[in-house]
């Protein structure tokens, strides 16, 4: 499974990481200072142990603990078995351990240093540490060894640490996240309501934008709704009027014939006006907002695109284009007029664009398929086209109806599936 990116997550990763290497990095460089400060301790120490103590060659000395001679063959033989070789470089500490296991005191530490005294003389300062003779084995296993005591220290930083972080994120994630939930819960209702309190000012903030945005989207949908709405009803009237025109010319025209230029001319005004009789009616149903109530009736499906087909025959007059038809008796409940208006833009469209080639309407159960394979397309759009098209494919939209647009080599394929009812979320 994909994890989502979250900006919390992500700051608290990071946080995280930076602190436990602060933590690690601290932990080891203050492991390294104590042993570098017992190094430098131990060095002074030699020093003054071999200013203080006079040797010979051949008459080594021992002072508190430390093995002093002149000459490297007169240290002890297991010094010299363990370093092998005398050091090169002065004052410098060699250190020979005997691990006693990871994360647990050494069981020996043997210390070799080149001194020089204050006359210029070399000396040979050797030392071995082992477990105090004092303590006892329970006194031993209760103290806690340097590397273990710098582990908890360095454990409980990090614990204290994250514990603060996880404090602080919390101070900041829950006001982000109740931002979030009022963001994805607002509504009509609630928008008109003053944002809530989110208890820092760059929040508020951001809610006051998000609210102010959401209010000019709501109140841009609201004037296209009424314009929609005032617009196609003040369209009906002048669409009605040249309706009725076109068929009284055309009743004229049986009584005297118009000349074949006039007869193209009242052939156009009278497909205009189918087509934006056609829109209108989509601009209605778009914006109406009574979508629950919309009523639903048994529709002979076939039939119903057999008319739609031979209506709109008159846009493929004077075309070399064939039209094959294949339905299947089908029917289904459905919103008559939104059906009408979706299958008609779709329809129209086929046949406006199409002036040479074929166009193949089929129909079975509740699916339309219309294929126009065009030698050639049309010099010009009828009025209409494009804005019927989109409005047609908004009000599938809002019926849940499956729509598939395939582009073809030769043209385009269409599919429209009336299979859900009317989607009241929209």
């Amino acid at each position: 499974m994909k994890i989502r990116a979250s900006l919390r997550l992500y700051i608290i990763a990071t946080v995280f990481f930076l602190a436990l290497c602060m933590t690690v990095g601290y932990s080891f460089l203050s492991g390294y200072y104590f042993i570098e400060g017992l190094d430098k301790s131990l060095q002074g120490t030699a020093q003054d142990v071999v200013d203080n103590t006079p040797v010979a060659d051949g008459q080594p000395a021992e002072v508190l603990s430390f093995h002093i001679a002149s000459r490297w063959q007169d240290l002890p033989e297991d010094i010299r078995e363990i370093f092998q070789q005398p050091p090169t470089k002065l004052f410098q500490v060699n250190k020979e351990m005997v691990s006693g296991g990871f994360l647990a005191r050494p069981k020996m530490v043997h210390f070799l240093v080149k001194a020089k005294t204050i006359d210029g003389e070399i000396r040979f300062v050797a030392r071995s540490f082992g477990p105090p003779p004092s303590f006892s084995r329970y006194e031993e296993a209760k103290q806690p060894s340097m590397v273990k005591t710098i582990a908890i220290i360095g454990g409980l930083a990090l614990v204290a640490f994250i514990g603060s972080l996880l404090l602080v994120m919390r101070q900041i994630a829950n006001p982000i996240e109740r931002l979030r939930t009022w963001a994805r819960s607002l509504s009509a209702e609630s928008l008109r309501q003053p944002p809530p309190d989110f208890k820092y000012s760059e929040l508020n903030s951001l809610a006051g934008m998000i609210q102010s945005s959401l209010q000019q989207v709501q109140q841009g949908l609201a004037r296209e709704k009424e314009f929609l709405s005032h617009a196609s009803h003040e369209l009906r009237t002048p669409i009605a009027v040249t309706k009725t025109n076109v068929e009284l010319l055309k009743r004229l025209d049986e009584k005297e014939p118009m000349s074949d230029k006039q007869r193209q001319v009242l052939e156009r005004i009278e497909r205009a006006s189918l087509t934006m009789a056609n829109l209108t009616e989509t601009l209605l149903w778009l914006s109406r907002n009574d979508q629950a109530n919309i009523e639903f009736e048994d529709v002979q499906l076939d039939v119903f695109v057999k008319d739609l087909v031979e209506e709109h025959e008159y846009l493929l007059q004077g075309k070399s284009c064939r039209v094959t038809r294949t339905f299947e008796p089908f029917a289904m409940a459905l919103p008559l007029t939104a059906c009408r208006v979706v299958l008609a833009n779709l329809i129209r469209n086929a046949f406006q664009h199409t002036n040479q080639g074929e166009i193949i309407i089929t129909q079975f159960g509740g699916s339309v398929f219309i294929t126009n394979h065009s030698e050639e397309h049309a010099g010009q759009q009828e009025l209409g086209f494009g804005l019927g098209l989109q409005l047609a494919e908004r009000l599938i939209q809002r019926f849940g109806w499956h729509y598939r647009t395939t582009e073809l080599e030769d043209g385009r394929r269409v599919e429209v599936v009336f299979d859900n009812g009317p989607d009241t979320s929209l």
